[in-house]
């Protein structure tokens, strides 16, 4: 089900909604990403506000949950534990199991952009603290409002099936298939401790100014997970100047330094949108998106060829010569001091070579009588290397 509302509806149910509200006139934001719609109006005091409803039924269910994160994401900012405000809901209204509108007052500074970001002296910087603030949060914030779980072992699940829908949709290169595969099966790439996840980070996430992140919004796909969800969309730009001063703020910010393929899963999870934009297009039958996708998979493969996520990832034995695979056989150990235990079975391996050039006839009659072959003795143990029983 997908809902139709018009600005001037929002504006309605705001004034219902919040009493004594006398709305003037509608501003921006003025925005509709298919799930979500967003109404900027503005009051008789000169007070601006945003008017937001889910589209869609997914989006719907997650409203209430997202309204009570809000409001402890304020609280924790309130009390100087986040550097960031959040557009706390001051009114939720719920007309009919179709309409929710869920209303916040505007939160003031510029939208910001990557422009900012890569001119800016301060902004990555002050970009690393706030999600490194949001991502040391309890995850108590998460579980009190009902929003998802994940553990790590769920996040690398969610990206398997990811991957095994992407490939049943298209034939994925193999490179990048087996790149992704590698590191998806490489248990040690996914142990780290699950944070508050915004989920949906993107530039237009943040409201600035003078160089500070002044408010983080649109959390609709907030949940508990890997903190690395919320570093793709950054640390894999082309600013690098940009991306060192985050992530040495990030860093700085996190008190938990045992996760150490973080930024390798950032990288993976920035490849496997890719994969996630395929999907989008071939469920909504757009095939616009479907065709974007699939040469945007084919670049990346042209780019990154077969190397790996990881450096551990490559098998250096496929380049080994026979010199390497010798030099990589254990010498056996004799110990001359060792007694032998004269009642202990005997291998007799001088005829091996022989047998093993024996027609299957020849080997099948001498496996019939193996001790008449060789005298008979009830302690000897020949191999037969064409016996599989």
């Amino acid at each position: 089900m997908t809902t139709r509302v018009s600005p001037l509806t929002l504006a309605a149910h705001a004034a219902a909604a919040i009493p004594g509200l006398q709305v003037e006139g509608l501003c921006d934001p003025q925005t509709n990403d298919g799930s979500m719609a967003r109404q900027g109006i503005v009051d008789a005091e000169g007070n601006r506000w945003v008017v937001c409803t889910p589209l869609t039924d997914i989006a719907g269910v997650g409203i209430e949950a997202q309204a009570t994160l809000l409001h402890i994401l304020h609280k924790a900012h309130s009390v100087g534990r986040l550097p960031f405000e959040v557009p706390a809901p001051v009114a939720y209204s719920r007309e009919n199991a179709k309409l929710h509108v869920l209303i916040h007052r505007y939160q003031r500074g510029d939208v910001m952009t990557w422009e900012d970001i890569e001119h800016s002296p301060t902004l990555a910087q002050s970009l690393g603290r706030a999600i490194a603030a949001l991502h040391e949060l309890p995850e108590a914030v998460i579980e009190r409002t009902g929003l998802p779980m994940y553990s790590a072992n769920d996040c690398r699940e969610r990206h398997l099936a990811l991957l095994a829908e992407g490939a049943a949709a298209w034939t994925i290169p193999p490179n990048l298939y087996d790149r992704w595969e590698t590191a998806l099966e490489d248990l040690s790439l996914f142990k780290f401790q699950p944070t508050p996840v915004h989920g949906d980070m993107g530039p237009d996430s943040f409201m600035t100014s003078h160089g500070v992140v002044t408010s983080m919004a649109a959390f609709a796909s907030a949940h508990l997970g890997d903190p690395a969800e919320d570093l793709a969309w950054i640390v894999t730009s082309e600013y690098a100047a940009a991306v060192e001063q985050f992530t040495t703020a990030y860093v700085t910010g996190r008190q938990d330094s045992s996760d150490l393929h973080l930024l390798a899963r950032a990288q993976l999870i920035s490849e496997l949108a890719l994969v996630r934009w395929l999907i989008h297009g071939v469920r909504t039958k757009d095939m616009s998106i479907i065709v974007d996708a699939k040469r945007m998979l084919t670049d990346l493969s042209d780019v990154l060829g077969d190397e790996p996520l990881l450096a551990s990832h490559v098998d250096k034995r496929a380049d080994w010569t026979r010199d390497d695979w010798e030099a990589e056989a254990a010498p056996v150990h004799v110990d001359e001091n060792e007694e032998l235990d004269p009642h202990a079975p005997t291998i007799v391996l001088a005829d091996l070579s022989d047998q093993v050039r024996q027609s299957q006839d020849e080997e099948t009659a001498s496996s019939d009588s193996p001790q008449d072959a060789d005298g008979g003795g009830d302690n000897v143990i020949r191999i037969n290397p064409s016996a599989h029983d």
